[in-house]
């Protein structure tokens, strides 16, 4: 299990307690406790961050095999929506189970996946992949980040693109497309503190490209 593997990790570069080494390190210290006891999942930008710091890799932290062998027991990744700029689906008859899954090594603690199907954010992500995605979490924000978000009308028209983050001020997240093409072109100014009719559902953390 991660969380075992983070404790002893820990253990061998010889710090007596998770808060001690959450100290050295200048992690926060309840979160670091979380991961190690096993209550709270390890996100795969964690795990990097983590495996530098005790000199291990990541996959090895996560119990990912690190040899040439393929696995056969990757989980898979819910696909949940499509990214479709301008495009506004019914929720009420558009089910996402349709939609299907993909192989993440890194799969659980609420990932999903979004399907790309046209060009608005080409410079980073290209038509017919799908993006990974963790959960939102303003603390893991970073200009220059993809995020999902969903804009809603009438309660249940919902339109989904991943845009760039270009601006973060507080809670105040400006986003912007991140397409080779001219043709999207606005700019959205969304208050990650106050979901409503926009609001960020996800960051980016991989690309799936199926084999064609």
């Amino acid at each position: 299990m991660p969380h075992r593997k983070l404790r002893s990790a820990r253990e061998e570069k010889g710090f007596a307690s998770a808060a001690e080494a959450a100290r050295h390190f200048g992690w926060p210290i309840p979160t670091y406790c979380a991961h190690e006891n096993g209550t709270r999942g390890i996100r795969r930008d964690a795990a990097i961050k983590y495996a530098k710091a005790y000199g291990i890799q990541a996959a090895a932290l996560l119990g990912l095999s690190t040899g040439s062998q393929p696995r056969h027991d990757v989980a898979l990744t819910p696909i949940v929506a499509r990214c479709e700029w301008g495009v506004w689906r019914d929720m009420r008859i558009d089910s996402a189970a349709a939609l299907g899954v993909v192989p993440d090594p890194y799969a659980g603690q609420g990932r999903f996946g979004v399907a790309v199907a046209d060009d608005s954010v080409s410079r980073r992500i290209a038509p017919g992949s799908i993006a990974i995605c963790d959960p939102f979490d303003l603390s893991g924000l970073t200009v220059s980040s993809l995020v999902v978000i969903q804009r809603t009308q009438a309660d249940y028209l919902v339109e989904t693109t991943i845009r760039r983050v270009s601006e973060i001020k507080g809670s105040m997240v400006t986003l912007t497309p991140d397409s080779k093409s001219g043709i999207y072109a606005d700019i959205l100014t969304v208050d990650a503190d106050q979901p409503n009719a926009e609001s960020i559902i996800g960051i980016v953390v991989g690309v799936y490209t199926p084999l064609t």
